[in-house]
């Protein structure tokens, strides 16, 4: 079982990091805050990441579990599946499930599995068919920040260190993604569930 402050504290070691775009004929090159145990990765600084990065540091991270590279690979879809969600249920932290709930691994393509554009992300809660979805994604126009909640802001933290969410009630905010949009962006979607307790 992961525990769900152990999540919240390594959501918090993302505040302020940006993107790791890939450069015109070169390879992005995202980092890792710490060290995961049992798989040699880039680390910061500098202080930029990916979507895949973000939840394979988040979720290893918070477990404890001493990862591999076989995991590794499948967390960052390099093979050999095309879904990032396996290895998370391959390594025990988390369950396949249909649809999103608290604390859920999301894995989308637009179009054909690995043929297309894809993206993986954390929803950390749930209001009705209203997701706070934390991702990583290139800054635009729109959404100036590259670690955020979907819609909703940047990741921010206090003081001390927590985790701000965007609103108290976030799910009001017309911004604010819902189930169907999701699966209308990504219609090549799955969900793991992550064990917490």
């Amino acid at each position: 079982m992961i525990s769900e402050a152990a999540l919240w504290r390594e959501l918090a070691r993302f505040p302020g990091w940006d993107y790791a775009t890939r450069p015109k004929g070169g390879v992005a090159d995202p980092r890792y805050p710490v060290a995961l145990p049992g798989v040699k990765l880039p680390l910061a600084p500098p202080t930029r990441t990916d979507c895949v990065c973000v939840v394979e540091a988040v979720v290893v991270g918070a477990s404890g579990v001493r990862w591999s590279l076989a995991f590794h690979r499948l967390a960052v879809v390099a093979g050999p599946s095309a879904w990032a969600t396996d290895a998370y249920v391959a390594a025990g932290l988390a369950d396949p499930a249909d649809s999103p709930g608290p604390w859920t691994i999301s894995h989308g393509w637009d179009g054909v599995p690995l043929q297309s554009r894809g993206h993986t992300s954390i929803i950390v809660a749930r209001e009705g068919d209203r997701l706070l979805c934390l991702d990583a994604a290139p800054p635009r126009k729109m959404r100036p920040y590259a670690v955020g909640w979907r819609g909703l802001g940047p990741l921010e933290a206090d003081a001390a260190g927590e985790v701000l969410l965007p609103d108290p009630q976030w799910w009001t905010r017309p911004t604010c993604p819902r189930v169907a949009d999701y699966r209308q962006q990504w219609p090549q979607l799955r969900f793991a569930r992550l064990r917490v307790g």
